[in-house]
């Protein structure tokens, strides 16, 4: 299992891919237009980071959280509203 740690840098278009992220911490970190492609990113946080134009693709996100927000729970929240509402039309 990874823990790798990044704090304070500036990771703008970086691209991650088939990388193992998982219980990775990013701290003050921009990571505007990064592309994490075919990751696990199980139980990584990040904190006070920049993912404007960020892209997450073929990624494991059990336990992610982003802002203290479980990103993976919120994923799952938004496919069930739209599953109901596609299902009342």
């Amino acid at each position: 299992m990874s823990s790798q740690t990044f704090e304070n840098q500036v990771m703008k278009g970086t691209v991650f891919h088939n990388v193992d992220l998982q219980n990775a911490e990013f701290n003050d970190v921009a990571l505007g237009g990064a592309k994490f492609e075919n990751v696990s990113l199980v139980g990584a946080h990040f904190n006070d980071v920049n993912l404007k134009d960020a892209v997450i693709a073929d990624a494991c996100i059990d336990g992610l959280t982003i802002w203290g927000f479980d990103i993976h729970a919120l994923i799952d929240a938004e496919q069930k509203r739209r599953k109901a509402t596609a299902e009342t039309e």
